[in-house]
């Protein structure tokens, strides 16, 4: 069939809603099920975006055509019509409110539903595990309360998974160690508890995990090294504790790392080097140890390296300070000695340097490169304060509490 011919069906499809004359049909029990959401979540109040394609459950409904608001359908052509199916239902910031009706299980070719950011609460209905081809679920910015409902460990298609700021609890042992195929899972702000499940070795298709403001302890299991296609892991603002494990460095395609506000002991592995595609680190306000591996000088990638607020000690290494991408480098709040790099050896992409509350000393390096913001307040610095003429971007100068000097009108920024 040629492209000229298909694009013309379409274009009579879309004007008629018809193929060749015959019946457009979608299921009874799919509009069924579309009305009980539609009733169950104060249908009559929807912000519409526009006042046309609004669900109208008259006699003859369709809500493939002309295409209802949020909905999207697949139609293929049969001897007897054109039969249709609802695949997605996306509504968010529709004001609904209420709750999600176990009746979803009617729209039985259901592949992606999207209702964040409304005012829906209650639990999470049991059918919506009968929903056996839905892939993306999103429930986020809702009063959703109560555990993911044990019906949802059969959603064998199921990839991406988001409920961010609402009030899901328990553990995620059950959601996880029963569906491996997650691609993606962002539950921040919750009320999770419970630890990290070792089933995390399984989740070799995971390529996000973040969990972020939630009540997970424990430590990170040894098993997070084999999640082969993890790209971003945020487990920050939680309790967990222990020592990063060096399988850690196994994590090969991990570009976001956050873990602030923990608490983190031990050392950084040595072997991070090993992780090459890291871009974004933050380990800020754990309780790390040791001094900084010369191996981070290996992560070429790297923009972002947040390691304040911890116990880190020793000099910071110039491979740290030469990485050619990076753009923030925050150590302060350590208790890192010695002089700083010689100024012609750090990055000129560096745009935030704070190293503050250390024990630096020495006189602070000319520093020649585009810096927004140089906080070196409460360190042993001497000497005159460098020139900032070529400093052309600064913003922001806190060079308190040291034993600099300088001419007035160095420091006007």
């Amino acid at each position: 069939m040629s492209i000229y011919f298909m694009l013309n069906t379409l274009l009579l499809f879309l004007s008629t809603g018809t193929l060749f004359g015959a019946n457009v049909s979608v299921p009874s029990s799919e509009v069924a099920g579309l009305e009980y959401l539609y009733n169950s979540t104060n249908g009559m109040s929807w912000a519409w975006r526009d006042g046309q394609r609004m669900w109208n459950f008259s006699s003859n409904a369709d809500p493939c055509f002309p295409l209802w608001q949020g909905l999207i359908c697949t139609c293929s052509l049969q001897p007897n019509g054109e039969n249709c199916t609802v695949v997605q239902i996306k509504l968010p910031l529709y004001n609904m409110s209420g709750t999600l009706p176990d009746q979803l299980s009617l729209i039985a070719n259901l592949q992606h539903f999207d209702v964040r950011d409304n005012q829906l609460y209650h639990q999470l209905p049991s059918g919506l595990g009968t929903l056996a081809s839905l892939s993306f679920l999103n429930v986020g910015g809702n009063k959703i309360t109560g555990t993911l409902p044990t019906e949802m460990y059969a959603m064998t298609a199921l990839q991406d998974l988001h409920a961010d700021h609402t009030s899901i609890e328990g553990s995620l042992d059950g959601i996880l160690c029963a569906l491996p195929q997650l691609v993606n899972v962002t539950i921040i702000a919750a009320k999770l508890t419970g630890v990290l499940p070792t089933c995390l070795g399984n989740m070799t298709s995971l390529v996000k995990l973040s969990t972020s403001g939630n009540d997970i302890h424990g430590s990170l299991p040894s098993e997070i090294g084999t999640m082969s296609s993890l790209k971003t892991l945020d487990l920050s603002y939680q309790r967990l504790h222990g020592a990063i494990p060096t399988t850690f460095c196994d994590l090969t395609a991990l570009e976001g790392f956050f873990m602030y506000f923990n608490a983190i002991n031990g050392s950084i592995p040595s072997c991070i080097g090993s992780c090459l595609m890291l871009k974004n680190v933050a380990l800020d306000f754990n309780h790390l140890t040791g001094t900084l591996p010369t191996s981070l000088g290996l992560l070429t990638n790297m923009k972002y390296l947040y390691l304040g607020g911890n116990k880190l000690i020793g000099t910071l290494p110039a491979v740290v300070t030469a990485l050619p991408l990076l753009k923030t480098l925050a150590v302060n709040l350590n208790s890192f000695s010695g002089p700083l790099p010689a100024g012609h050896t750090w990055s000129a992409s560096l745009r935030y340097l704070w190293v503050q509350q250390n024990h630096f000393s020495g006189s602070l390096p000319a520093m020649n490169f585009s810096l927004t913001e140089l906080v070196v307040r409460n360190n042993w610095f001497t000497g005159p304060l460098p020139s900032l003429v070529n400093m052309t971007d600064l913003q922001y100068l806190d060079a308190d509490s040291n034993s600099l000097s300088g001419k007035e009108g160095d420091t006007d920024v």
